[in-house]
């Protein structure tokens, strides 16, 4: 080899050598360059949105529960006024009546809810003032509170003086008639009574018995079907009285009519409910 030709020859060793000590040297600083990426990426996070604290979810809406609220339709305070409501199946004449004895009566207009063709149930508190009334009937009672007249006879209750003919010492009785009058057929309880004292009286006809209830509890029931066959007879619903022939002297208060026969449960609900009243 000549001496030109060595030259030649070691020239091109030191480029080799020179492009390989460039090469190696740019490699580290891409990777470096490329790491420092990945990490400024991996050390600066994309933000996630934050929930403060003061903040709280909206209200998720509850579904009401609908609920029938039921009011005792005979709850009603005792006031020196009546009030009368009237409804497809209930009439009521809520307050208190005070009754002379002598000519003292409330009458209303004759309504099918008076009658008790199907069904029939009336309630009401008494307070007597005597035990002997001046102006009685028949063998010695009167009539406090009834639908009828003469010649159209349908329902009545009767409370009788102390003395009386038929020796019924005050008994108080709810009785069913023919149209046309005759002989009743009732049910009824005979117990001592005293001036000043309320009494809850109930009498019912489910068409076939009678029945009548004292301060809630079931007291007598009599059959009165067929020999009676109720119709409505037109005639007027009378408190105090039934057609002037007589007259309660006392206190009537909460008269009550309902169209149909009301449960013994329904009837000592009611003296329940008003009791507290008439203490």
């Amino acid at each position: 080899m000549s001496k030109k030709e060595m030259l030649l020859y070691g020239f091109m060793i030191l480029f080799l050598v020179t492009g390989l000590i460039v090469t190696i040297s740019k490699t580290p600083k891409k990777i470096q360059a490329q790491n420092a990426k990945q990490q400024e990426t991996q050390a600066t996070p994309i933000p996630t949105p934050t929930v403060s604290e003061n903040l709280v979810p909206a209200p998720v809406p509850v579904p009401v529960e609908n609920k029938k609220i039921e009011t005792p339709a005979v709850k009603n305070k005792v006031s020196s006024s009546v009030e009368t409501q009237s409804v497809k199946d209930y009439f009521s004449a809520a307050g208190v009546m005070s009754l002379d004895g002598k000519d003292d009566s409330k009458q209303y207009s004759d309504k099918d809810i008076f009658s008790a063709t199907k069904g029939l149930t009336v309630s009401a508190w008494i307070n007597p003032a005597t035990l002997q009334f001046a102006k009685s009937e028949g063998t010695g009672y009167v009539h406090w509170l009834g639908k009828g007249k003469s010649g159209a006879q349908e329902w009545i209750f009767r409370m009788y003086n102390k003395e009386n003919s038929e020796n019924r010492p005050n008994r108080i009785s709810f009785y069913v008639f023919n149209k046309e009058g005759g002989w009743g057929i009732g049910s009824y309880f005979q117990d001592a009574i005293k001036v000043g004292q309320w009494i809850h009286v109930v009498g019912k006809v489910d068409g076939k018995k009678t029945y009548i209830y004292k301060n809630g509890a079931l007291r007598d029931n009599d059959v009165y079907s067929p020999e009676i066959k109720i119709t409505n007879c037109g005639a007027p619903l009378s408190i105090g009285s039934r057609d002037k022939k007589s007259f309660f002297e006392g206190k009537i208060a909460n008269v009550r009519v309902y169209n149909r026969a009301l449960s013994g449960s329904e009837i000592t609900a009611i003296y329940n409910v008003e009791k507290s009243n008439f203490s």
